[in-house]
């Protein structure tokens, strides 16, 4: 008998069948390959994504950092100072003031005296005050060059810029006594180099200090003692000072003078006979004594202030 030699040769039907299990089998491995391909790019993009989304949070925190800093850095504007109209009640003694070149500079320290320290500190001649300020003037009047309440003549101060502050040497005085006035209105302040150090020449330039309570200096008595500390540690309050920023409190509901608490006054007798004084509030508040508007104030959170503080109130 003849053997089939065709036995184990797969038929056509055989040879669909496996192409196609074979090519289901493939399709079995090859669909979840896919998959896995498709969510590796997926998860790549969505890497790439989540960290471009990162940078892009990055700049925009890095962003309003500096704009933070850079509003920080502004320091705190003085309004330019318009006296407001009067209807006649105000009181007759009211603060002595002058115009020029459009600024309003508020009468400071007076200085009486020895006659050649004070004319050491008269320096150039400016004008003639033209006596039309009282308080019944209207706001024109303070746009006047030199428009002022006091008589006399208006000069600059030796040492000093005087877009900051002149004097007015008066007739009215046997001596010929002189008002310091002064212009801090107008202008920005960011640390207390800017008042204290740029306009006041404090460091290294004072000679003494002196404290004095706020009963007696409310009460305008001239009590005036040493304070017990060392120039080291008056110097280290110096530097302090002057890196300290400048907070507006004009906006505040109470202002510091409306909080009933404690306070001390520091002056610097300076070497040419004038002083700067400072007000010094518990809080760690420092106002310059010499100014009236109340509206800036450096804040000094170092301890040293409060040795300062109680040296001072001993």
């Amino acid at each position: 008998m003849m053997k089939n030699k065709t036995k184990n040769r797969p038929t056509h039907f055989e040879s669909e069948v496996f192409h196609r299990r074979t090519k289901r089998e493939s399709d079995r491995f090859a669909i979840p390959l896919l998959i896995l391909c498709l969510g590796l790019i997926t998860l790549m993009g969505c890497s790439d994504i989540s960290e471009k989304k990162s940078e892009v949070e990055s700049s925009q925190v890095a962003a309003l950092e500096t704009e933070s800093k850079l509003e920080s850095e502004k320091g705190v504007y003085l309004e330019k100072m318009e006296l407001p109209e009067s209807n006649g009640d105000l009181s007759s003694d009211m603060i002595g003031v002058v115009v020029y070149q459009g600024a309003v500079y508020l009468q400071a320290e007076y200085l009486t005296g020895d006659n050649e320290v004070k004319q050491a500190l008269i320096g150039e001649y400016l004008g003639e005050t033209i006596d039309s300020i009282d308080e019944w003037s209207k706001q024109d009047k303070y746009s006047q060059e030199f428009a002022s309440n006091m008589a006399g003549a208006v000069h600059t101060v030796n040492g000093y810029d005087s877009s900051f502050r002149i004097c007015i040497q008066s007739p009215n005085t046997p001596d010929n006594d002189i008002w310091l006035y002064e212009n801090i209105n107008g202008i920005t302040l960011t640390t207390g180099e800017d008042l204290y150090g740029t306009r006041l020449h404090l460091k290294d330039n004072y000679q003494e200090v002196l404290g004095q309570s706020h009963d007696d200096w409310d009460n305008g008595r001239n009590n005036y003692k040493t304070i017990d500390l060392s120039e080291e540690t008056i110097a280290k309050f110096v530097d302090i000072l002057y890196t300290s920023a400048f907070e507006d409190l004009s906006q505040e509901p109470e202002s510091l003078y409306e909080i009933h608490q404690e306070q001390a006054h520091l002056y610097f007798k300076m070497k040419d006979s004038t002083s700067v004084h400072l007000r010094l509030f518990e809080n760690g508040y420092v106002g310059y004594g010499n100014s009236p508007t109340g509206q800036a104030f450096v804040k000094i959170s170092n301890p040293m202030f409060s040795e300062i503080f109680q040296a001072v109130m001993a």
